[in-house]
């Protein structure tokens, strides 16, 4: 009798002992998962700031660039020379073949996409007539661009940035005392 109550205790004793073992290495997985968890915000948190520097160093480079077309066009018709008009179009052809194009917007969109997973997919779902140049602007919006950094984006005026917001804003629903860039902002936070 005594022998089979040290059995039972034994056996007791052992499954508490596998027990709280099991618990350990679940605590253990909690923590790991844990810091793998910060680990990946942190390099979302870093992508989503490269590609914002991205946007702004793209976005400066578009108005650079516009910039140097004026003052060539504006030189253009300064000169009286048929030769240095030629050269001055020879310049434009050039630059012509390095003009930031639709290229570097597509990997934006690749881009983009990878840190805000889905975010055009819903925003299509909100409004499938939404346009490529549409899904765009609100990326820019999200990413607290403003009108005046997104305009040469875009290739339209500051102007023209604040009505294409309003027509979006439209097609989207949102209503006029919402903001918009919160609106934005909880589109990636809803599940699908």
């Amino acid at each position: 009798m005594e022998r089979l109550k040290s059995k039972i205790e034994a056996k007791k004793t052992q499954q508490l002992l596998e027990l709280e073992i099991e618990r350990l290495k679940l605590k253990q997985d909690k923590e790991e998962i844990y810091k793998d968890k910060l680990s990946l915000e942190g390099d979302i948190i870093g992508k989503s700031k490269e590609l914002a520097n991205y946007t702004l160093l793209l976005s400066q480079k578009k108005n650079a660039f516009n910039d140097l077309q004026d003052d060539l066009k504006q030189l253009r018709e300064l000169l009286k020379s048929e030769d240095s008009r030629r050269k001055i179009t020879e310049i434009f052809q050039k630059l012509n073949q390095y003009r930031i194009g639709e290229e570097y917007m597509e990997i934006f969109d690749v881009n983009f996409e990878k840190i805000n997973h889905d975010f055009f997919n819903k925003l299509k779902q909100l409004d499938p007539t939404i346009t490529k140049r549409e899904l765009r602007l609100c990326a820019f919006i999200k990413m607290n661009l403003t009108n005046k950094e997104i305009s040469p984006l875009l290739n339209i005026s500051t102007r023209g940035v604040e009505t294409a917001r309003y027509k979006v804003r439209k097609k989207l629903n949102i209503l006029h005392e919402e903001n918009f860039t919160a609106f934005l902002e909880k589109i990636n936070e809803e599940p699908k």
